[in-house]
Formats: structure tokens, C-alpha cells, sequence
């Protein structure tokens, strides 16, 4: 299953809301800071660090000697009190006593997604868990200093079709006396003309084709859009073949190289001439701004300074945009390949740090002074969500292959000794 979100504008919604949301926004940003404190205070006065210190020297103990039981843990990231909904220590109580305007619904959201983060995280560096770096003061806590967005979901949230526009309702609120939600209904911008593709999405969530997931309330330069999340089922075709691979990489010459099987192999991409022009062009451009401000009168430098100091945000910020839509019509090429040859596995040969500068999409058209380069990594994200998507394996070896080493290196040495070699 792939989960994607869809940003809507919100086109009508009542104007002092507008205000309260903002508020909203901010509470959520003190409830994020207000579980962190919790939870390091409730670590810090049962001495979890000092706990987990002897444990790791039992364990390590243990594990030269292999005499007697494994040590345990001696506690966890999330244990009692904090979990315990009854207890006036946990999560739940305290929240619901500081923060009573907010919808239950909402609270609960944001503390599920809070500590599916905190048992997940990993440290920055070593093999630590994230919250045992945090206890051992090699990581600071996380802060948040800027409104948050705002959770909701089909439980606090309806999604409405009338008349050909479509509506949310929101309960996020609820009055502080009586402790009633408030419904709130909101128009969003789906009447534009280039805005079909997100009434496709909403009009498949309406009818039950996409399963409607956790979304947000997001607050952006002063105007408020709803992230639709939602979670599209994988397609499943009947022709592919598990047994059947499709191998693509960066080529030297040009810009991709595809095989499939052992012997039928191709250019792929065309012959990068576009990748060429788009990276000089930015190049010609960056160099021009630079030199217009060097050579420029002192009534001129005063207007122009800003612009020739955006040199670096502006124009990287046009290749990233030109690098990341080239990676998405590739990835698309490449799986609409796959489907059409019946390839039932993709795996992406991704070229290691020390390869990166001989690659053609690298060096066509750089110099250098140039900071362009590409980002392979992205490429093969895309390409695993789109397979995941079209119900295509991606990234595997063989079940039959040779044992070779792990990563990339071992999957193309499972593919040259695939290969016949020519006696003749």
C-alpha cells in the first residue's frame, strides 16, 4: 500500500477562525515541548540512566562470559505512568488538564504520532536508540519553536461533495465550559481549472477507492491548507514474472542503462543533451549575475544586491526543481517498461560516492567550480515508491543467485556472473 498526501487550499471558512486556528496551530507546537518535558522528567527522576549504564556493563559481561540469563532491559522509552490513561501522571491526563480546548480526537493524534516517533528514532551517530542518546545527554531533547500543524482524521473529520464543491468538516475545537466539539465547515479551492487531479483524489476517497489516513491543518504565509492523506491500494498484473528482472543504472555515456535478463541490454534516456543545455544554462546565468553586480555603477549595486547574493539559493534551488522532476518521468518510463516486458522485479544499481563523478549525468555540462550534481539516492526512492504502487519487488537479489557480497557491489557481481561469456 502506498500513503501520499494531497495539499489543499482552503477557499472558505468563517474569518475569525482564522485567528483561533493560528492559536491551535501554536497549542500544538506547546504540546509537542510539553510531552518532551514530561517524558525526560519522569526518566530523570527513576535514574533510567544510570540503569541503562549497568545493563550495558552486565551485558557486556554477559556476552564475553555467555554464563547464566541475558540481563533485561530495566525500562523502556514509554512505560507506566505515562501510558496509563487512569493515572494522573500519563500522557493523556496531563494534556487534557492543560490544554482542554482542544478536540480529545486531536490530543490523541498528536500523542500516537509523538511516540511512534520516540520508539522509532535512532541516533545520529553509533547504535544507540534515539531516547537511550537522548538519557546519556549524547543528543538534546528535541524543541519546537513555530506553530505545528494541526492532526485530524475520519473520526474527527468529514469530507463532503455538494453541488459540485467539496467541503470539510473539522471538530479540532471544543468549548472549554461545556466540553462540546465544534463543527466547523470549510470550502476548499478545487474549482480551478488545474485542480483535476485533486478532485480525481477526493472524488476516489468519497467512494471508498483510496482509504482516507491521519491529515493536518497546515498554516503557510497566511493561508491555511488541508493535507489530505490517503492511502492508494497496490495494482496487481496478472502478466508479470517474479523471474523476470529489470536492471537499471547511470551510464558513462548516457544517461541510464537498462537490461533485462543477461543479454538484452539498452540506452536509456535519450542522449542527455537536455540534462547538458539545463546545467550550462544555469552555469551562463549564475556566472552573468555575478559579473553584472562586479562591473555594476554604485546607484545600480544598491538594487541589485539581493539578487546576485540569491545566486546560490535561486538557481540551486531551479536544479533541484529540474533534477527531481527528471528522476520522477524516468522512474515512470522505467516502470511502464517493466510492466510492458512483464519484469516482475526492478532492482537500481546505484553508483557509490567514488562513481558519482564519472557518471554522464554528473559531468554533463559541469565544471569545476559547479556545485550541481545529482541525487541518485532520490531517484531510487521514487522508483521504490512507484513499484511499490504497481505491485513490482524492487531492490532484491535473486532467490537463485550466487551468495556475493551485500549492496550494490553484490548485486552486480550476481549480475556479471549471470552473463555467458563468449568462447568464440
Amino acid at each position: 500500500m502506498v500513503v501520499r498526501a494531497a495539499r489543499i487550499e482552503i477557499f472558505k471558512f468563517a474569518p475569525d477562525r482564522r485567528d483561533a486556528w493560528r492559536q491551535l496551530a501554536v497549542d500544538c507546537q506547546r504540546m509537542q515541548n510539553r510531552l518532551w518535558q514530561i517524558w525526560i522528567c519522569h526518566h530523570s527522576n527513576n535514574g533510567s540512566a544510570d540503569k541503562l549504564r549497568e545493563h550495558f556493563a552486565a551485558f557486556k559481561e554477559w556476552k564475553e562470559s555467555k554464563t547464566g540469563d541475558k540481563p533485561q532491559w530495566p525500562c523502556k522509552a514509554l512505560e507506566p505512568p505515562l501510558t496509563v490513561s487512569g493515572d494522573r501522571r500519563s500522557f493523556y491526563r496531563i494534556l487534557s488538564a492543560e490544554f482542554p480546548n482542544i478536540n480529545v480526537r486531536t490530543r490523541g493524534l498528536l500523542t500516537n504520532a509523538w511516540q511512534s516517533k520516540l520508539s522509532s528514532r535512532k541516533s545520529t551517530s553509533g547504535s544507540l536508540p534515539g531516547w537511550v542518546a537522548i538519557l546519556f545527554a549524547l543528543e538534546s531533547v528535541p524543541s519546537f519553536t513555530r506553530p505545528q500543524p494541526i492532526p485530524f482524521d475520519k473520526q474527527n473529520a468529514k469530507l463532503v461533495k455538494e453541488d459540485g464543491k467539496y467541503f470539510v468538516e473539522l471538530r479540532i475545537e471544543r468549548l472549554s465550559g461545556s466540553g462540546k466539539s465544534i463543527v466547523e465547515r470549510c470550502e476548499l479551492m478545487l474549482q480551478k481549472r488545474k485542480a483535476h487531479s485533486l478532485r480525481a483524489i477526493c472524488d476516489k476517497v468519497l467512494a471508498g477507492e483510496y482509504a482516507w489516513k491521519g491529515s493536518n491543518l497546515i498554516y503557510d504565509r497566511g493561508k491555511w491548507f488541508v493535507s489530505l492523506s490517503y492511502e492508494m491500494p497496490a495494482k496487481h498484473h496478472i502478466a508479470l514474472d517474479p523471474s523476470k528482472v529489470l536492471y537499471v543504472r547511470p551510464a558513462r555515456l548516457t544517461p541510464w542503462r537498462v537490461s533485462v535478463g543477461v543479454g538484452d541490454s539498452w540506452r536509456f534516456g535519450g542522449n542527455g543533451k537536455h540534462i547538458e543545455f539545463a546545467r550550462r544554462a544555469l552555469i551562463q546565468e549564475r556566472a552573468s549575475r555575478k559579473e553584472h553586480y562586479r562591473w555594476a555603477g554604485s546607484a545600480q549595486k544598491g538594487r541589485g544586491r539581493k539578487r546576485a547574493d540569491a545566486v546560490w539559493t535561486k538557481l540551486s534551488s531551479r536544479w533541484k526543481d529540474f533534477t527531481k522532476r527528471y528522476n520522477s518521468e524516468v522512474s515512470r518510463q522505467v516502470i511502464n517498461l517493466a510492466v510492458s516486458r512483464g519484469c516482475g522485479r526492478i532492482v537500481y544499481l546505484q553508483p557509490k560516492d567514488v562513481q558519482r563523478g564519472s557518471r554522464f549525468m554528473s559531468v554533463a555540462g559541469n565544471n569545476e567550480f559547479s556545485g550541481m550534481l545529482w541525487d541518485y539516492f532520490q531517484f531510487g526512492s521514487m522508483l521504490a515508491a512507484k513499484c511499490e504502487q504497481e505491485g513490482i519487488e524492487y531492490g532484491r537479489k535473486e532467490k537463485n543467485a550466487k551468495p556475493a557480497a551485500r549492496g550494490v557491489r553484490g548485486v552486480r557481481q550476481t549480475v556479471q556472473s549471470e552473463r555467458p561469456v563468449c568462447t568464440a
